[in-house]
């Protein structure tokens, strides 16, 4: 026998029959070199030396009658190509020292480390356990690199207590509880991972552990494919993070992080964050849930960048309570349900993203949800594109909305602003109806199937800029009572009335340019009223202006030109034109005052009529000669100098 070698075998001369035997008799830096056979023992390791199996793995077991079958105390005792098994919960119990697990088999009970050890785990193979298939607990770290973790009554990999792993190219299946399952402190680093077919979540954190998973793939779960529940001390979301550099990055950022990871086929959502909880998700994947992808709770803070979520049996992204996520590049398409949905007093940032062909509404914000979307792009959707309703405050810069088969932006009850925001090829552009006060800052409507812009009853939206076009009926419409003020608006190719004012409506227009409008250019209905300054209307397929009975819009320099017939109107109708033109208009009866001088509008026999009891139709009214005109504005009191602007 070579020296510092210790020989064991079942029977034969100048052997030991027993590992424990061989063990006592070596001293540290020795090899014990096992032949083939089983060895009924509990082997306790209390030296460095090296036992391995002569022949290679599959030849040596080493079965305990009860308790551990293998114990390592205190030593950086190094086990290579050994199966061991026992019948007990701990088949190998490795308590403080730096022992090391080579390409060994443990079955029957899991593999527990403990105390202070920092072992290795090395193509290690635990199967048939029971609780967790591997354990570390107290301050114990651990390095698990190319194993196989599988068939467990419970957790695969559990970090309990202030202990840390860095696990790399493990695989964890078939076990009834979680695949990884941190509480306490526990953190680490999980790289290269395949975590699947679990019982529960392919990875649960109890808070406030906090991991860090890189390139992992969680899957087929009984349940979530990541859970986090409790209070880990997060950082505020978007915050700074921590340092990059393996395990001391899963120490010092106390977020739950997942970098590269896919998470598909989960039972439930494929993401579940909950509690003060805090969870960064950077390039990941989650797919094929059969319910929300990911779901923010509580309060707790998420980051998302670069995450894509497809193909969910629910909504892709949840928030609610007083959660608050912030998400770039992110991509939420081909859900069941809502791409986006918020409720509670939660709060939403979504920048440089995609919400996409969803089976809802594809950003919904309900309660008191605040909202803020930035470059992003919605489109796809049966319902509404972006709908806040209730409480909910809106926030939307350079928003792009296509291909909605309701509204593109819908506003019920909540507030508001829009800046920059192109919607089109929708039912409806925007259809707003609230008692605050929202705004359209350069937004573009077009390619609208009906109204470019709706504003609902008792509502005071202010447009300002940008432009309608191509609408299917009216291009703006302003419901009764309503006082929006639109401002530098040109609203052109609408099928029907470019502006609608209705009922008891009091719109305040400035700057509006119109033209090509299918019907009227400006409708203002039954009992409407407003002011309308310094608008251009041209080239409208009824007359420019039609006012209805009892109406009393006030129009200051307004322009009329390049079209057949300025003005029709309803008995009753009482608008005040002030300094207002006409231009190549082949029937004119639209008054022309100095700047300086108001005038009643003179209502011609002839240009009183109906528009026909909706906003999209004008009466032409019968023809009457110029000297009949004439002669009838002569005859009415005072204002000679606009009787001679007239004539």
């Amino acid at each position: 026998m070579k020296a510092g070698w210790q020989r064991v075998a079942p029977g034969g001369w100048g052997s030991h029959r027993t590992i424990g035997a061989a063990v006592r008799a070596a001293s540290d830096g020795a090899v014990v070199s096992v032949q083939p056979g089983v060895y009924q023992e509990s082997v306790v390791l209390d030296r460095d030396v090296m036992v391995v199996a002569a022949k290679g793995a599959g030849t040596v077991r080493v079965v305990s009658p009860r308790g551990p079958a293998l114990t390592v105390h205190g030593c950086a005792a190094t086990v290579r190509d050994l199966a061991v098994e026992a019948p007990g919960e701990v088949a190998v119990l490795l308590h403080g020292g730096s022992p090391v697990l080579e390409g060994c088999e443990v079955s029957g009970g899991r593999v527990e480390i403990s105390a202070d050890a920092d072992c290795t785990l090395r193509r290690c193979d635990v199967h048939d356990s029971t609780r967790a298939g591997v354990y570390l607990t107290g301050t114990s770290r651990g390095l698990i690199e190319d194993c196989t973790v599988r068939s467990v009554d419970g957790d695969g990999i559990r970090l309990d207590d202030a202990a840390r792993a860095e696990c790399a190219r493990t695989t964890v299946e078939r076990v009834l509880g979680s695949g990884l399952h941190l509480s306490g402190d526990a953190g680490g680093v999980f790289a290269d991972c395949e975590i699947g077919r679990c019982g529960d979540a392919a990875v649960l954190v109890a808070a406030p552990a906090h991991p860090l998973l890189r390139g992992c793939r969680l899957h087929d779960t009984g349940s979530q494919g990541v859970r986090i529940e409790g209070a880990t001390g997060s950082q505020p979301a978007g915050a700074p993070e921590g340092r990059e550099d393996g395990t001391a990055a899963g120490q010092d950022e106390r977020r739950v992080r997942l970098e590269g990871c896919e998470i598909f086929r989960t039972a439930t959502e494929g993401v579940l964050a909950g509690g003060d909880s805090g969870i960064r998700l950077k390039d990941c994947q989650v797919r094929e849930t059969r319910a929300t992808g990911i779901l923010a709770a509580e309060s707790c803070r998420m980051d998302l960048d670069g995450v894509r979520v497809a193909d969910v049996a629910g909504t892709a992204l949840v928030v609610m309570g007083t959660a608050d996520v912030r998400a770039h590049r992110a991509t939420l398409t081909r859900s069941e349900a809502n791409g986006l949905h918020c409720s509670g007093e939660s709060a939403v940032e979504l920048n440089d993203s995609e919400v996409s062909r969803t089976a809802f509404t594809a950003v919904h914000l309900g309660g008191g949800a605040r909202a803020t979307l930035r470059d992003c792009h919605v489109h796809d959707t049966p319902e509404h594109g972006i709908r806040a309703h209730e409480r909910a405050d809106l926030l939307a810069e350079r928003v792009r909305v296509e291909q909605a088969g309701m509204a593109g932006v819908c506003v019920e009850d909540a507030d508001a602003t829009l800046r920059d925001c192109r919607v089109s090829d929708v039912m409806t552009g925007a259809l707003i109806t609230t008692r605050h006060r929202p705004l359209l800052d350069g937004c573009e409507f077009s390619a609208v199937t009906r109204t470019g812009i709706e504003i609902g009853p008792d509502t005071g939206v202010f447009i300002r800029g940008g432009s309608v076009q191509r609408t299917g009926s009216a291009g703006i419409f302003v419901d009764e009572r309503s006082e929006a003020w639109i401002e530098d608006v040109e609203i052109t190719d609408a099928e029907g009335s470019a502006l609608v004012i209705w009922t008891g409506a009091r719109p305040r227009v400035r700057s509006v340019t119109i033209a090509r409008s299918g019907k009227n250019g400006i409708y203002a209905g039954e009992g409407a009223a407003g002011l309308l300054e310094d608008c251009d209307v041209s080239a409208t397929g009824f007359p420019a202006l039609y006012v209805g009975a009892k109406a009393t819009p006030v129009l200051r320099r307004c322009v009329v030109h390049d079209t057949k017939e300025d003005l029709t109107l309803a008995d009753g109708a009482e608008p005040v034109f002030e300094a207002c033109r006409t231009r190549d208009v082949a029937d004119s009866t639209m008054p022309h005052t100095d700047a300086e001088e108001v005038s009643a509008l003179p209502v011609p026999a002839g240009k009183r009529g109906s528009a026909g009891g909706t906003p999209e139709t004008a009466e032409d009214g019968r023809k009457e000669d110029l000297s009949d005109l004439l002669d009838e504005l002569d005859r009415l009191v005072g204002l000679d100098r606009v009787k001679q602007e007239v004539s």
